[in-house]
């Protein structure tokens, strides 16, 4: 028995052993996989730029350039140059490049716009043109950027969401964006990179949206209350696709990567003894950034958190802290409260008016705290409270256009916001989960109601829904011009973390935000009676486009479905929209044709098209029946583009000038009207001599481009994309130019026609008017997904 009773004592030591070397091994894979993992990661968000995505024990490449020591940091606006003057056209030229530098002392390769992290801030009015040139002059990375909180009505193909309104920009490509921003759009807004996982590389920057004064007010300068712009987020001292390849591997148990740091307009200040062995860095110490206020009075600071993955939190000792408006020039009061909106997440935006609240104040410290609410380990080179000194030497408002005195301005600004609807006419109920599933190899991936979203090549706007893929879930809201309709989405959370969602295209109201303290805390009111959460706040909810989504609960987001075009809904915190968790809504009339969101782009790559406009049919004799109206129109149009392309080179900015083309029809037949031999041959409208942009193409076909087999090709090589054409006869020369556009590899959804700028004869054969047979001709164009749009508008909206 004794002998008995040895041997069991061996073996459960034995067995102790055997366990603690399990638990050992266990814990030595778990630091392994975190640390060491190269695993493959979606092909829609790589690049293959290996130099630019070093990850885990990659070397650093070298600086192409000394690397600058941060000190103060340049947070100042000037809305005194904004709200004081007319809406106008506001033209910036970007180059996106990419370079070492060390933001916050550690070294990594960053993307930087015109050479500059953050990109350049961009400051406008209500009621701007933005037209905006970016290209990419990166090596192989392709991109594109995203207007973070405008709605961009009238211009869903410039919101920049590759795979749903845009192919991203191809290297040595250029795109310009062209949007105008709404009379009523004002606040605190943001670009950023939407292609891959750019923005946690650095590719992003301040968007500010002014108030213009109304029409009744009479201020002077010295009234406006200093600004400041402060982009705050956290930041990965590795690449980020080597934080997302991180993620999404079976190693990483689902546990999303924690920053190692947090940069302020592009700077921060690292402790390089916080570094870790397992993440070598090359770091500097680096003298730590300060802001400045001003000694007296209120300063408006407009904080955006353009981090990937953490919330901030701000707080100024020795300053009364008050906030005003969230996202886009949403006001907030103490009743209009929901819950996470202490703190700032991922796309937010919150203003603040800060003032000191003792003259007595010296020492001053902005401190920014990072919420750890959803990192799920301890990452010791982090540091999650950051501190910025404050010297009070803020310079006093002053116009740099040099408008110093009182003065009326005709514009104004709607500020009044639709109350919220007692009830809608659609209710959309969504299920946003992190799922490992075996036949995905265990890796996370964001799922909503069992969809994973991944970019497909062709944008959404420009093929038929049946060619969509299976990764695209998309809502269809029916789209009423007359009266549109309002519409709840019921975003249920059933992960343990929460997540920070924004909807491109639209602000929404949140009329409930709760979070379970036990079960799922989901609600679906086609199952459920009520809201778990309690009643729906409709009498003063916030108003936001990116929104805080507890963890194991619900937000009901109520707006009205009045912007047409597919938008895209997805999780902001970088690293769960690029494993999936995205969606797109469809604000749309429901036909099976492709969504066509044209945009007015009037610029380099646009030709307009003056077909036929010949004396011969354009006289008020026996020419067309509306021929002076027609004439009247298109002169305009041309006055238009003759105006605009003066201006680009009285800008010594001569490649943004489009190219006129005047078509000319050259007919054999000496009995009709435009045999070259007769008077009536002759162009209403020519080319100007010696202007390089104009020119005369001569056909003999109804279509111009069988006419001239090399016309698209060489259009093609000078980068013209879009064409907007204008002339006679609408069913014959015009339509066939159209049509063998289109034959010759131009997109439709590229091609506009203007009304009212075209025109024919009456068919005597048929018994249609004019009118009807413009109309049959718009109504077969629009189809195959060509753009109408009256030529009024086109004038009004470009007008230089």
């Amino acid at each position: 028995m004794l002998g008995f009773s040895q041997d069991i004592g061996r073996v459960r030591h034995c067995m102790q052993i055997i366990c603690i070397l399990l638990i050992l091994s266990v814990v030595f894979l778990f630091l392994d996989a975190r640390f060491h993992w190269h695993p493959e990661i979606p092909k829609s968000f790589q690049t293959s730029n290996s130099t630019h995505n070093p990850s885990y024990g990659d070397a650093i490449p070298p600086p192409s350039s000394p690397l600058p020591t941060p000190t103060r940091l340049d947070t100042q606006l000037h809305p005194e140059d904004h709200a004081t003057r007319e809406p106008t056209i506001l033209t910036h030229k970007w180059q996106i490049t990419s370079a070492v530098q060390n933001p916050d002392g550690v070294e990594k390769l960053i993307y930087l716009i015109n050479g500059k992290f953050p990109g350049p801030t961009i400051e406008a009015r209500s009621g701007d043109r933005l037209l905006i040139e970016v290209e990419n002059s990166l090596d192989e990375s392709h991109t594109a950027i995203h207007w973070h909180g405008l709605r961009m009505r009238d211009a869903n193909a410039m919101d920049g969401a590759v795979g749903v309104t845009q192919a991203p920009i191809a290297p040595g490509e250029s795109f310009t964006y062209n949007f105008t921003i709404g009379p009523s759009e004002h606040g605190t807004f943001w670009y950023h990179a939407h292609d891959q996982v750019q923005r946690a590389d650095g590719l992003y920057g301040g968007l500010v949206i002014h108030t213009p004064w109304s029409q009744s007010s009479r201020r002077s300068i010295s009234s406006i209350v200093p600004e400041q712009l402060l982009l705050i987020g956290d930041w990965y001292h590795r690449s980020a696709q080597g934080v997302l390849a991180t993620y999404m591997s079976s190693g990483s148990f689902g546990n999303e990567p924690v920053p190692d740091s947090l940069v302020l307009n592009g700077k921060g200040s690292y402790d390089c003894s916080m570094a870790v062995p397992a993440r070598p860095v090359v770091c500097t110490s680096v003298e730590r950034p300060s802001l400045s206020l001003p000694t007296a009075g209120r300063t408006r600071l407009r904080v955006v958190n353009v981090g990937s993955f953490a919330g901030v939190e701000l707080n100024l000792p020795g300053h009364d802290m008050a906030s005003s408006e969230v996202d886009g020039g949403h006001e907030i009061t103490a009743t209009k409260s929901t819950l996470g909106e202490k703190v700032i997440w991922p796309g937010q935006r919150t203003d603040f008016y800060v003032s000191p609240s003792s003259p007595e104040v010296n020492t001053l410290r902005l401190r920014i705290t990072l919420s750890h609410e959803n990192f799920k380990y301890a990452n010791p080179a982090l540091s999650t409270v950051h501190e910025f000194a404050i010297q009070q030497d803020l310079p006093t408002v002053n116009s740099r256009s040099g408008r110093g005195q009182a003065q009326r301005y005709s514009a104004q600004v709607d500020a009044q916001l639709e109350p919220v609807a007692r009830e809608v006419n659609k209710t959309i109920v969504l299920y946003s989960k992190t799922l490992k599933l075996s036949h995905l190899a265990n890796v996370p991936h964001g799922f909503i109601n069992h969809t994973s979203w991944a970019p497909q090549s062709s944008p959404l706007i420009t093929v038929n829904r049946s060619q969509w893929d299976n990764n695209q879930l998309v809502p269809h809201i029916p789209y009423n011009k007359s009266e549109p309709l309002w519409v709840d989405i019921v975003l249920n959370n059933l992960d343990e973390d929460s997540h920070s969602w924004h909807l491109h295209g639209y602000s929404f109201y949140v009329v409930a935000s709760h979070s379970a303290d036990f079960g799922w805390g989901s609600y679906n009111p086609y199952v459920d009676i009520e809201p778990s959460g309690g009643p729906l706040n409709l009498i003063d909810p916030p108003m936001r486009d990116t929104v805080y989504v507890p963890r194991r609960g619900y937000v009901i987001l109520r707006f009205r479905a009045d912007n047409p075009g597919i938008w895209m809904f997805h999780c902001h915190m970088l690293w769960h929209q690029a494993s999936g968790m995205a969606l797109a809504l469809e604000v749309g009339d429901g036909s099976s044709q492709p969504l066509r969101y044209h945009s007015s782009a009037m610029s380099d790559k646009t030709a307009l098209v003056v077909v036929d406009v010949q004396d011969g049919i354009a006289n008020a004799t026996d020419g067309v029946p509306n021929a002076e109206q027609i004439k009247q129109a298109i002169g305009s149009v041309l006055d238009l583009a003759r105006q605009y392309n003066q201006n680009c080179t009285r800008a010594q900015n001569e490649k943004r000038r489009l190219e006129i083309l005047f078509v000319r029809n050259d007919d054999k037949d000496p009995d009709d009207p435009l045999y070259r031999k007769k008077a009536t041959w002759n162009l209403v409208f020519s080319p100007q001599q010696d202007v390089a942009t104009e020119r005369l193409v001569s056909k003999s076909d109804g279509d111009m481009f069988m006419s001239n087999p090399d016309l698209a090709s060489s259009l093609r090589t000078e980068g013209i994309t879009n064409l907007v054409f204008v002339g006679l006869q609408t069913d014959f020369c015009v339509r066939a130019s159209i049509l063998g556009a289109i034959a010759s590899g131009f997109n439709a959804f590229d091609i506009k026609l203007l009304r009212g700028a075209h025109s024919t004869y009456d068919n005597a054969t048929t018994g249609k008017s004019y009118m009807e047979i413009k109309e049959d001709v718009e109504t077969q164009l629009e189809s195959l997904g060509v753009c109408l749009q009256d030529w009024r508008d086109f004038v009004s909206e470009w007008r230089v």
